[in-house]
């Protein structure tokens, strides 16, 4: 077995797929470990002339790289119900370099 529902995180024994002639085959109310992120951003503007401008910037995203697992699969008649599969992004970096001309 993998995935994180797979070490204990929610039992799927403990549901029970609805009678024969309900709609409703979802479990609505799961919900996944926390969620930490924190992006940060660096800028600087150099004056060139007096009608130029040059922005150094860098961006990160989820800078301390900290692993933000998705919810867990809550359709019960899914053999992966209650297990997690996957995670959102991992860090992204930018660097960006603009010239503004000013009128």
């Amino acid at each position: 077995m993998s995935g994180i529902g797979a070490r204990g995180l929610l039992n799927p024994r403990a549901f029970a797929a609805n009678a024969i002639g309900a709609s409703a085959t979802r479990v609505e109310s799961l919900r996944g470990p926390n969620f930490f992120n924190l992006d940060v951003g660096l800028s600087r503007t150099f004056r060139i002339r007096e009608a130029h401008r040059l922005q150094l910037r860098f961006e990160f995203f989820n800078s301390t790289n900290h692993v933000n697992f998705n919810n867990p699969g809550s359709n019960i008649n899914n053999s992966n119900f209650g297990t997690i599969l996957s995670a959102h992004r991992i860090r992204e970096y930018y660097n960006l370099i603009e010239v503004h001309v000013l009128k």
